[in-house]
């Protein structure tokens, strides 16, 4: 049968990125528009490129089967899906938007196109489309104008579909009671009881923190004890580092595996902390049973980093579409995952053959891309930093109050899993054997005790936690490198006011290191070995107590560079106890004068 076109043109009052991120929320926008809910198999692959097999209801009556090949898009200008029906009376769906930037000087405005392509199987899907390509397309324009007239919320941002779950107040009411009364509890409490179900489902606290413009870490630090308090449950996305879409989904960290598989990326991967392990939190079903149902898989804002997502047929040649280059962008094929750095002084012409791209860089200006490959495939141009609403694992299992409230979030027994970068700081007490001697047995206990104390304040402060302790040394750990620094230079300039208020006269070493580690799980809790935790204990054994030593490299870092300007410091190179290079090291000598807020 031949195909029926439909087209609706509306203004509004809104910049173009706002209205993107309405209408690339695809799974939202169907919820509310009164589509289905989906189910989409993994990716499959034919003799054209790769799909998701999907199945539904259409007005949980008639039921239709389809091939969803990939979204198509440039990010803030157009998207569109093609769906080949196999069964119902549909035999292919074609449809998208497209935006048109038509403001004047202090009023915004943006044209949106809303279009669709259907080609109808039989007679009753001739006579249907009427009847639902125009009243859907209607209820997207109208989604948008629902936008403008929500009231502003920093709650809810969003509007939200009629039929969601309700929240038990009562007992959300009672289980808050055991937090601290806070504007952010009410945030939290507010966004539970309003928000869509798929909204409460797989919560990142740094994007809820930023739509409340609150402060992430405290937001971060109060989901963590909403979840102590049966408020919340918290999951493990194990996210597929390549396309960073999650793969699967684990309550536990003992239940994390090694390795992951990634169906589309077609390739397997090792875990690490930093890059496929994020913390998300669930409203526990005690308070809501909010079930998120899929109604979309592959809109543009589920991927946000790919600005541009094109699929070239075998053979064909295709102009690639000038963007800002902003951040640091790669070009990568989906599924083969060939890929490519963009960098504007290199060849505007890309060649793929059948051995991947011909070429390391590539320019997107004026680009012409040629796909002289026997298959289609699907181009992406992406931003290569990591997202920066992700609370990793790498993060969090270095904070305190998640080690304290989730000792029991360890490993797997005999699981090992790598951490790109971790600082590990070492301590030590200066003549500890003599203080024995001289100040006897239990007084010195006391003495170290209260030390560990001191230590764990500064180092709790600023980020970190303490490990282990091993004699009357310490082992802690941090996720930034600056927070280690603050960390050691607020203890070095503190000691003399703790020595006096206690009564004496302890000298602490300090020595760090960045690097790479392994997790694994040791004593029933998490610990980190490696090559980089053997330097930072080699590395405090060059201190002489009241600096601080850290390798030269670390300094690369214009943040520690800056923090240690006001102090004297020595660089040197030192040959450390089982290590066979030569380090380069730096020790810095803290004025007692200044403190780290």
């Amino acid at each position: 049968m031949k195909e029926k076109h439909f087209s609706l043109i509306k203004t509004f009052p809104l910049p173009k990125e706002t209205i993107w991120s309405l209408l690339a929320n695809n799974d939202h926008l169907n919820r509310m528009i009164g589509l289905f809910p989906v189910e989409f198999t993994k990716a499959l692959f034919d003799d054209r490129l790769f799909y998701r097999h999907a199945k539904a209801k259409a007005a949980g009556v008639v039921p239709l089967s389809w091939k969803e090949y990939p979204f198509e898009w440039v990010k803030e200008e157009r998207y569109v899906v093609q769906r080949v029906y196999t069964s119902g009376p549909l035999a292919e769906f074609n449809g998208g938007i497209e935006l048109k930037d038509v403001s004047s000087p202090g009023n915004p405005a943006t044209e949106v196109h809303v279009f669709s392509v259907f080609r109808p199987a039989n007679a009753l899907g001739k006579l249907a489309l009427p009847v639902i390509a125009l009243p859907t397309m209607k209820k997207t324009l109208s989604y948008i104008e629902k936008f403008i007239n929500l009231h502003p919320s920093r709650i809810v941002t969003l509007p939200q579909p009629a039929m969601c779950s309700t929240a038990n107040k009562q007992t959300l009411d009672n289980l808050l009671d055991k937090l601290p009364t806070s504007t952010l509890r009410d945030c939290l409490k507010e966004h539970l009881i309003q928000g869509a179900d798929h909204t409460v489902v797989s919560m990142q606290p740094y994007k809820l923190a930023d739509q409340w413009q609150e402060d992430r870490e405290d937001v971060l630090h109060l989901f963590l004890e909403a979840t102590k308090a049966g408020v919340l449950n918290l999951t493990w996305s194990l996210m597929c580092p390549n396309c960073r879409v999650a793969k699967e989904k684990e309550s536990s960290l003992s239940q994390v595996k090694n390795e992951i598989h990634c169906d589309l990326c077609g390739i397997s991967y090792q875990m690490t902390f930093d890059q496929s392990i994020e913390l998300r939190f669930t409203v526990h079903p005690s308070i809501r049973k909010a079930v998120d149902q899929t109604y979309c898989i592959g809109g543009p804002i589920l991927t946000p980093h790919i600005l541009i997502q094109k699929r070239i047929a075998a053979g064909s040649t295709m102009h690639i579409p000038s963007i800002p280059m902003n951040e640091q962008l790669q070009l990568r094929i989906l599924s083969s995952n060939h890929s490519a750095k963009i960098d504007q002084r290199a060849s505007h012409e890309i060649t793929y053959g059948e051995n991947g791209l011909m070429g390391e860089t590539f320019s997107l200006h004026n680009a012409t891309f040629h796909n002289e490959s026997e298959n289609d495939i699907v181009l992406v141009i992406e931003e290569v930093k990591r997202d920066h609403y992700a609370v990793t694992a790498a993060k969090v299992t270095t904070m305190e109050p998640f080690r304290r409230l989730f000792s029991s979030e360890v490993l797997a027994k005999g699981q090992e899993i790598g951490i790109e970068n971790v600082t590990i700081l070492f301590s030590d007490l200066r003549g500890s054997t003599s203080l024995y001697e001289v100040a006897g047995d239990a007084n010195a206990f006391r003495q170290v005790n209260d030390h560990f104390e001191f230590l764990s304040k500064w180092i709790t402060h600023h980020n970190g936690s303490i490990i282990k302790t091993i004699g009357d040394s310490v082992m802690a750990c941090f996720y930034a490198p600056e927070d280690a620094l603050k960390a050691a230079l607020s203890i070095q300039q503190s000691v003399e006011s703790f020595n006096q208020s206690n009564q004496t006269n302890l000298i602490i070493k300090l020595g760090m290191y960045n690097g790479p580690a392994i997790a694994v799980t040791a004593n029933n809790q998490l610990d980190y070995f490696g090559h980089t935790v053997n330097l930072a204990a080699r590395i405090e054994q060059e201190s002489k107590g009241s600096d601080v030593i850290l390798p030269a490299e670390m300094l690369a870092r214009p943040q520690l560079a800056q923090l240690i300007e006001p102090y004297p410091i020595t660089t040197y190179e030192a040959k450390l106890n089982g290590i066979q290079a030569v380090i380069p090291l730096v020790r810095v000598e803290p004025l007692k004068i200044t403190s780290y807020a």
